[in-house]
């Protein structure tokens, strides 16, 4: 298996996801004792590469190893997550196609940028041009003099 993608998520990860003796149930397919190398390296991909498709369709920026945005790492696990409940349901005890559907709207939330997949501010800000200030800065602008004007006498 050539390894000429962008990998979002580890072996490690998922073990943390789902524990390791789950891993080792879902993909132990020779009854060795281990999990399948080349079967989570594909889960991997798999997952992977659905959402980068997603991302790609809608940003610019490629992510690299070092920077990978923590949405798009939750993203990938929610997607491996999903995969292994349905190849097998019995031991993730959770519908597979329930949360691939659930993963399915928020990559389509991040496609047309209702999301956002990393924690600092975009650069350049995206109001370039116009002012920004920390709450608090200015005072609170009078209201304008005919506001009050003529409301009357009631004393």
């Amino acid at each position: 298996m050539a390894n000429d993608y962008l990998a979002l998520i580890t072996k490690g990860e998922i073990e943390l996801r789902v524990s390791a003796r789950v891993l080792l149930q879902i993909y132990d397919d020779d009854d060795d004792g281990f999990v399948d190398t080349a079967a989570v390296e594909q889960l991997i991909e798999d997952a992977s590469s659905y959402v980068l498709e997603y991302y790609y369709g809608n940003h610019t920026t490629v992510p690299t190893l070092d920077a990978i945005p923590p949405a798009l790492r939750r993203l990938a696990l929610d997607t491996a997550h999903a995969y292994m409940a349905m190849r097998h349901p019995e031991y993730v005890r959770a519908d597979g196609h329930k949360m691939f559907d659930r993963v399915d709207k928020e990559l389509k939330r991040l496609r047309e940028a209702h999301t956002v997949t990393v924690l600092a501010p975009p650069d350049p800000p995206r109001n370039v041009g116009g002012t920004t200030g920390a709450i608090g800065d200015d005072a609170s602008p009078d209201p304008p003099e005919s506001f009050f004007d003529n409301m009357g006498d009631f004393a």
